[in-house]
């Protein structure tokens, strides 16, 4: 970079565009390419080869004053310089274990720095599936099923409540409750199983 040359110069005159990308070009095909400007120069230097990384302007103009100010301290340069603004990079595991160190050892003097310090958010505890609501609900709806299914005289007999019926009842019941969750979401899963487990007590012959 020429003498005087700043952080902030990275990203003027972008035309807008929000990313920019750093190439380090051999002196020699630099100045073939501004003596020459030809499509062969051009594909000579922006050869892969030469790919350093692609940063965020927008992100990178957050900190740009703080880097330029820090120039020449690297203690200050390292706490000024927010890893984030990188948005590509060929060695990936490189720099994610960059940024990973760079979290825990500048992150906090950084937000000190841009005054961007967060609260800590409370975390709220996990839900488990004894946590599942509303209990109340599976008894009303397996009382609603025992209801319909013994007014039905080809399902069971009115008068008579068995242990099969009373399976079938909660089973019934169980399986209207699970279809009101999502496929994905853990209580939906708990609901399934037990619903497994009810149906294969429906087919047991003896069950008592």
């Amino acid at each position: 970079m020429p003498v005087g040359y700043k952080f902030s110069d990275l990203i003027k005159d972008n035309n807008s565009k929000d990313y920019t990308v750093l190439l380090d070009v051999p002196q020699q095909l630099a100045k073939a390419y501004q003596a020459n400007r030809t499509p062969e120069t051009l594909a000579a230097i922006l050869n892969h080869k030469y790919y350093v990384t692609t940063i965020s302007n927008s992100r990178a103009a957050k900190i740009a004053s703080l880097v330029d100010n820090a120039a020449g301290n690297l203690d200050a340069e390292l706490t000024a310089f927010d890893p984030a603004i990188i948005v590509n990079y060929p060695g990936a595991q490189t720099i994610k274990q960059a940024k990973i160190e760079w979290q825990q050892k500048h992150a906090d003097a950084h937000a000190k720095l841009t005054g961007n310090v967060e609260k800590p958010v409370e975390k709220k505890p996990e839900q488990t599936t004894t946590d599942i609501k509303p209990t109340d609900d599976v008894d009303t709806a397996t009382h609603k099923v025992v209801q319909q299914s013994t007014s039905n005289p080809h399902s069971v007999d009115a008068n008579v409540t068995t242990p099969q019926t009373t399976v079938k009842a909660t089973h019934d019941s169980l399986q209207s409750i699970a279809r009101q969750f999502k496929s994905t979401d853990p209580a939906r899963k708990t609901l399934d199983k037990a619903i497994e487990l009810l149906a294969l007590l429906h087919k047991a012959p003896n069950i008592k």
